[in-house]
């Protein structure tokens, strides 16, 4: 193994520790400190990385968040695959981005990144959607159906924005996707945020998501806590 750096992530203490070698390809995962702050890291070479599959890889980038996120209350991740060449750039790095990465710290004291997924019943917002009996022609009733459910569908989705920003103040939309869940296969996405949560404020968040799965129109998923790769914006480099 040469002298490159698999990087983690950076946590706001000064430590210098090894978690054993519990890295993928079984090496060491340790903190190398630089003022007031730590890089958590494993020696790795960028060919073999290349060769491993992103999912498996991105197991492991999380199994060791999830043991970082217990030891310390201010952690934020690099990106999945983040290599740096050695040490020396390392502490380069860190010197660069020492404001800004403490700065990063601070504000993600005690959250952790949340997935919402909110699904739809589309059969049920049909029976929802009238039409007008004036309206005789099938090709015209169609068009008028689906203009209405695409109306429905947005004031569904706003309102339901609107709910959960009474009690998360960061959330991302993302883009949707098709549910590979068989039981959810007759159901759409509607909503699919990103939300860095409070540890204090989840079992409100969770009242709140359960009060909305109770609605046989909608299905919510939701899953977490991970590191707030989402609202993190270090620049690796």
């Amino acid at each position: 193994m040469g002298e490159e750096l698999y990087l983690y992530c950076a946590v706001n203490e000064r430590s210098k520790k090894s978690f054993g070698c519990i890295g993928f390809q079984e090496q060491e995962v340790y903190s190398v400190p630089y003022k007031y702050i730590s890089a958590i890291v494993q020696p790795c070479s960028a060919r073999e990385l290349r060769r491993q599959h992103q999912t498996k890889l991105a197991i492991s980038h999380q199994y060791i968040m999830d043991l970082i996120m217990k030891e310390f209350s201010e952690s934020i991740p690099f990106n999945v695959g983040t290599i740096i060449k050695n040490k020396k750039n390392l502490n380069k790095l860190l010197e660069i981005k020492y404001k800004k990465i403490k700065l990063e710290l601070g504000e993600k004291k005690d959250k952790r990144e949340y997935g919402i997924q909110i699904f739809y019943s589309p059969s049920y917002l049909q029976e929802k959607t009238g039409v007008l009996s004036n309206v005789k022609s099938f090709v015209l009733r169609q068009e008028q159906k689906r203009t209405q459910s695409m109306h429905r569908e947005a004031e569904y989705k706003n309102f339901l924005l609107n709910e959960l920003r009474k009690l998360i103040k960061e959330i991302k939309i993302n883009s949707s996707f098709r549910s590979s869940i068989e039981e959810w296969k007759d159901k759409r996405i509607l909503l699919n945020l990103s939300c860095l949560i409070h540890k204090d404020d989840v079992k409100k968040l969770e009242e709140k998501l359960e009060e909305i799965n109770n609605k046989k129109e909608f299905v919510v998923r939701f899953n977490g806590p991970w590191a707030p790769y989402s609202f993190t914006k270090i620049v690796e480099e």
